[in-house]
C-alpha cells in the first residue's frame, strides 16, 4: 500500500513539474512573439516614415531644380 502512495505521489510530482514547464514555455513563446510583433511594426512604420521622407526630398529636389529652370531659362 504505501508503495501505490510513493509512486502516485512521485508521478503527481513529476506531472506538476512538467505542467510547470510546459507554462512557462508557453509563457516565453507569447514573449517572444510580443516582441517579434512590436519589431516588425516599429520596421514597418520606419520604412513607412523613410519612405515619405525620401519622396518629400524628391519632390523638394525636382521643384527647386523646375524653379531655377524656368529661372534661368524663361
Amino acid at each position: 500500500m504505501d508503495g501505490i502512495i510513493i509512486i502516485t505521489a512521485i508521478v503527481t510530482i513529476i506531472t506538476t513539474i512538467t505542467t510547470v514547464i510546459i507554462i512557462t514555455i508557453i509563457i516565453i513563446t507569447i514573449i517572444v512573439t510580443t516582441i517579434t510583433t512590436i519589431i516588425v511594426i516599429i520596421t514597418a512604420i520606419v520604412t513607412i516614415i523613410t519612405t515619405i521622407t525620401t519622396i518629400i526630398i524628391i519632390t523638394t529636389i525636382i521643384t527647386i531644380t523646375s524653379i531655377v529652370i524656368i529661372k534661368t531659362f524663361g
